[in-house]
């Protein structure tokens, strides 16, 4: 049974954080003065699905003569409990006072946005509530703002369809997937169109599309290729506008996974980026490390694998060996600079197991793409090691003759990094709190961490099995995160990248200087 309703007539938002709204029209004073754009006011009468089967049996009974008291109570009909159990619906859990495709837009701002950080970072996709708004105010048409709207159509479709399994808005996800990218196709046709940030937003929206339905061609996204020169079209300039810092991070860093955790060869040269990365800050200290890295490891995959037909000399492996490791001494002091929050603290687990807390989950995902990074920048350089055994005595086991500079091994690093990022996982999945006590499940049992905190753990923790050095027991922690990461919050990606067949053969077993291929995906 349907039945309406009045309740609060404060807009959207305030009414989501329970608070008491002024109502002040076009917006209210509470969305301007936490920052954000007001989504107005819902002027239809808001329906409940109320389930009215208890109700109605107790009509009909109390119409019926009841038996004496002594009389036996009848044995119940297992088959007629069990088909009114099969067939009764729950009662819907929330209030149906709108379209689903509203629903998905208010699901998706609300599970894969994040506001400013408290010290003036951008947080996670925080541009996307204002290119929102702004896409729905404006009357400006054109490629650019076709495809952005269309672009967030269909990752809000299909957040929301693959967390409550609703078939009907997948294919609306899906028509305006296709329709984005002929809207985008003709934005990319013009300079002026192309370095706009609307632009920008449409491709950040249709990378995020890619890995919730988990569309990508053996693990590599079919936008990253264009992302760089886009990137590079829109100049150094471009952190300097808060409005698109956060789009500009995301980009980069799905850019950053292609090429040193998938080993995607770049199209071109990064240099330019360090232009861009010259803010006085930790975290662009650790970007531009990535970036040093990635080509170092394109440069070793391109000596070891392409040049197989001559042999490299002792020299250049030499010279690479050196180049990495101090590339790995550079970049493991990154975090230096940074205030005493934002670096993890050891703790124990209320069962007693070794775990890392973090004053939030932005410094925690930080931290783990640091690490995920580390991993492949060692096994780069366990691949030269190898060959550089190979090359100088021809017998594998014999140690190098050149001291390293690195004061552990390669494997030991690797270790130590998987270790790290298996013990932050009961606090990055919401399990624990910053104190280390256990967090309280909400009312649907859900976690405490949004879809796209549990998005930013998809490649750490698939850096763990792929590394060749986790024990089993890391593995299936791994592995079980990233398939609740994908059944909690419907990113289907999580689910494919923890299948056993997803196999990386940059995973080394002693002795193996194989290529880098992907195995498992077509």
């Amino acid at each position: 049974m349907i039945v309406g309703r009045t309740r609060s007539q404060g807009c959207i938002l305030c009414r989501k954080r329970k608070i008491k709204c002024d109502q002040n029209k076009p917006h209210c004073r509470n969305c301007a003065v936490y920052g954000q754009p007001c989504p107005g006011y819902t002027t239809t009468v808001p329906l409940i699905f109320r389930d009215e089967n208890k109700r109605a049996e107790r009509l009909v009974f109390r119409g019926q003569t009841r038996p004496p008291r002594n009389t036996p109570k009848p044995t119940p009909n297992v088959k007629t409990q069990l088909i009114r159990t099969q067939c009764v619906p729950a009662a819907t859990p929330f209030l149906l006072d709108s379209s689903w495709e509203h629903h998905s837009h208010c699901y998706f701002l609300d599970q894969f946005t994040l506001p400013t950080e408290p010290d003036g970072s951008p947080g996670p996709l925080d541009s996307i509530p204002l290119l929102y708004t702004w896409c729905e105010n404006t009357t400006a048409k054109g490629p650019s703002v076709a495809s952005l709207r269309a672009a967030l159509d269909a990752v809000a479709f299909a957040s929301l369809a693959n967390q409550a399994r609703i078939p009907a808005l997948s294919v609306q996800a899906r028509n305006k997937y296709g329709e984005a990218l002929r809207e985008l196709n003709q934005a990319l046709g013009s300079v002026e169109n192309a370095i706009r940030n609307e632009t920008l937003g449409a491709i950040v929206m249709l990378m995020l599309f890619e890995d919730i339905n988990s569309e990508r061609k053996s693990l590599m996204s079919t936008h990253v290729s264009g992302i760089q020169y886009l990137l590079k079209l829109r100049g150094v300039g471009q952190l300097a506008d808060p409005a698109t810092r956060s789009l500009f991070h995301f980009a980069f860093t799905q850019m950053l996974i292609q090429f040193i955790g998938l080993n995607d060869p770049m199209q071109i040269d990064l240099d330019w980026l360090l232009e861009v990365l010259t803010i006085p800050h930790p975290i662009y200290n650790m970007m531009a490390g990535n970036i040093k890295i990635s080509k170092f490891c394109a440069s070793v995959s391109q000596a070891l694998i392409h040049d197989k037909s001559r042999p490299i000399d002792t020299y250049t492996l030499t010279s690479m060996l050196e180049r990495g490791e101090h590339l790995d001494l550079e970049f493991s002091r990154w975090h230096i600079g940074l205030p005493d929050l934002w670096l993890p603290r050891k703790s124990l687990s209320p069962t007693g197991e070794p775990i890392l807390l973090y004053p939030d989950y932005t410094s925690a995902g930080v931290w783990n793409y640091y690490r995920s990074t580390r991993i492949v920048l060692q096994l780069a350089i366990l691949q030269v090691h190898r060959c550089l055994e190979i090359s100088t005595s021809g017998v594998s086991s014999l140690p190098l003759s050149e001291p390293s500079l690195l004061p552990r091994t390669p494997e030991d690093i690797i270790i130590e990094m998987i270790g790290e990022i298996c013990e932050s996982i009961p606090f990055c999945l919401g399990d624990l709190d910053i104190f280390g006590r256990p967090t309280p499940r909400s009312h649907y049992g859900k976690p405490g961490i949004k879809a796209i905190q549990g998005f930013a753990l998809l490649w750490p923790l698939f850096s763990v099995p792929q590394s060749g050095l986790a024990s089993k027991t890391q593995e299936t922690q791994a592995r079980d995160a990233l398939q609740r990461v994908a059944t909690t919050h419907g990113i289907r990606l999580g689910m494919d990248l923890s299948q056993e067949t997803v196999q990386l053969e940059r995973a080394l077993s002693p002795g193996s200087v194989g290529p880098v291929e992907l195995a498992g995906l077509t």
